[in-house]
């Protein structure tokens, strides 16, 4: 068994050689870990991460000598096609059945970062559950800390999964009002839909309202300052290999993921002025800035602006 291990090393090592891009795709394997059934499949996942390594470079050879401009390179979705991709995006529903928020006549910063005031969770990595929970959660957990001076709460995942049968950001938010929450510790996450086993008595965390933010930058700035981070529904179609820099390609409105929105601010990028998103995602820190992503800000960009939503403590 150890001399087979050793011929397949050697020549493992031998086609990285060959083909630098077989270099790259075991040190990917190595990073990211993934399990293949067969050989057919590993061969078929190796051809695929040869393709999404020319559209990177393609990409970056586009944007990457903008400063401040997008940035884009392999992770742990380089094995996935689009359509692939796409299809574990899935579909966030959204509805626009909640009061609108609104916002007051205020002068607002410049620039906000609710990360410096240590009230964001931590990156999560939602994996192959839904997103939806997590972002309603995140909302749920800034806002309150804002809101009641308290230290971060770590709450119930696994309760909106068992519980609300909306399966979205706004049903999870419509039901944490009428309900609480339960902290992670009392009610665990497992990533799979069970019993609902929602115990009042547990439920300490209380939430008075929540509202839709209307679709513009004013009112997406008013809730972001009033309020805490907004939860958002938005089309990462395109963000599948995003690394860094401000995001900026063309965005359908398909509204397949959800995000949070912590802060903006603005950079230079072209020699003008660039307004963005500071939005916080739930696929790992590995993905994006650190597990953030910046949006240009200004242009509804991949529908960031039509279905955003807070809960209010």
């Amino acid at each position: 068994m150890k001399t087979i291990f050793v011929v397949f090393a050697l020549i493992a090592s031998a086609f990285a050689v060959i083909n630098p891009i077989y270099g790259e795709w075991e040190k990917w394997k190595h990073e990211f870990k993934p399990t293949y059934l067969t050989n057919e499949e590993h061969n078929q996942r190796f051809h695929i991460f040869a393709q999404n390594k020319r559209k990177v470079l393609e990409l970056n050879k586009i944007y990457g000598n903008i400063p401040n401009g997008p940035r884009f390179a392999l992770n742990q979705f380089a094995d996935l096609t689009s359509e692939e991709f796409i299809k574990m995006l899935g579909n966030s529903t959204s509805r626009a059945f909640a009061s609108p928020y609104q916002n007051s006549n205020k002068d607002y910063p410049a620039k906000l970062d609710w990360r410096e005031k240590g009230v964001v969770p931590p990156v999560r990595e939602q994996g192959s559950g839904s997103v939806w929970p997590f972002v309603s959660v995140d909302n749920m957990e800034s806002v309150y800390t804002i809101a009641k001076g308290c230290k971060l709460p770590s709450l119930s995942l696994q309760q909106l999964l068992d519980c609300d049968s909306e399966a979205n950001v706004e049903g999870a938010l419509s039901y944490a009002v009428k309900n609480g929450m339960e902290n992670d510790n009392d009610y665990p996450y497992t990533a799979t839909v069970g019993t609902c086993k929602y115990d009042s008595s547990r439920a300490a965390y209380r939430f008075s309202k929540y509202f839709q933010v209307s679709p513009s930058d004013t009112a997406m700035v008013a809730a972001l300052n009033d309020v805490g981070p907004v939860a958002v529904t938005v089309d990462a179609t395109k963000w599948q290999f995003y690394s860094g820099g401000i995001f900026n390609l063309d965005c359908g409105h398909e509204f397949n993921h959800n995000a949070l929105v912590v802060g903006y601010d603005s950079a230079i990028v072209s020699g003008k002025e660039v307004l963005y998103w500071i939005i916080k995602n739930s696929w790992g820190p590995m993905w994006g800035e650190k597990g953030y992503i910046r949006l240009i800000r200004g242009q509804d960009e991949c529908g960031v602006n039509d279905y955003a939503y807070t809960i209010v403590a």
